[in-house]
């Protein structure tokens, strides 16, 4: 999936959001964020890249994620954040991984990388940042480099291939590695960071 603004349009909104509920007026009941799985896709220019929201009305908010892979994705000049992580206010986060996803940002004042409202369940490897220093979201296996992408300012899916010579190439953590790419292409082991396997 490609998420894109590229009007840059002051009211952009968030790429990919996903929300826990807690719903009174319905009593049903609340279903917690359990073994999701975002992977594959390209976000471009986004209000922030990823957003997990946790959100409530009387009854007290909705639960943290539990179980859940995000990874080879590509995020690429978010505008606030790269990924934002509220708090799961009836139950913590748990078990969630972050893991072979490309973050580019090549503008003038460089978001926050990772907001996370209650600084656990979520473990980060093997991303490459460029233009972002990862902080809180740094982990074991992770790439600070320039990821060469084929056109960072472009459109079409395919600019954001990176090139032959990426330090993106290789790098991925390969438990964590889906099947095939963005395009469908399987993914060979060890596996790249990103939403494609690298040419």
């Amino acid at each position: 999936c490609q998420i894109a603004d590229y009007n840059n349009q002051p009211l952009f909104g968030n790429g990919i959001q996903i929300a826990s509920e807690t719903d009174t007026y319905t009593a049903k009941p609340q279903q917690r964020l359990v073994g999701n799985v975002i992977r594959n896709n390209i976000v471009v220019n986004a209000r922030v890249g990823l957003f997990y929201g946790s959100y409530g009305y009387a009854a007290g908010g909705g639960d943290g994620m539990r179980d859940t892979l995000i990874v080879n994705n590509i995020f690429v000049g978010n505008r606030e954040n790269a990924i934002t992580l509220q708090a799961g206010l009836r139950s913590p986060h748990s078990n969630n991984i972050i893991a072979n996803n490309l973050f580019y940002w090549s503008g003038v004042l460089a978001p926050w990388v990772v907001s996370v409202d209650d600084g656990g369940g979520f473990g980060f490897l093997h991303n490459l940042w460029f233009g972002l220093v990862p902080g809180a979201a740094a982990g074991a296996g992770d790439v600070l480099a320039d990821p060469r992408l084929a056109n960072s300012g472009g459109t079409a899916p395919s600019a954001f291939i990176p090139a032959t010579t990426s330090p993106a190439r290789g790098a991925a953590n390969p438990a964590f590695r889906p099947p095939n790419d963005f395009s469908g292409t399987v993914r060979p082991a060890p596996g790249d960071i990103g939403a494609f396997v690298i040419p």
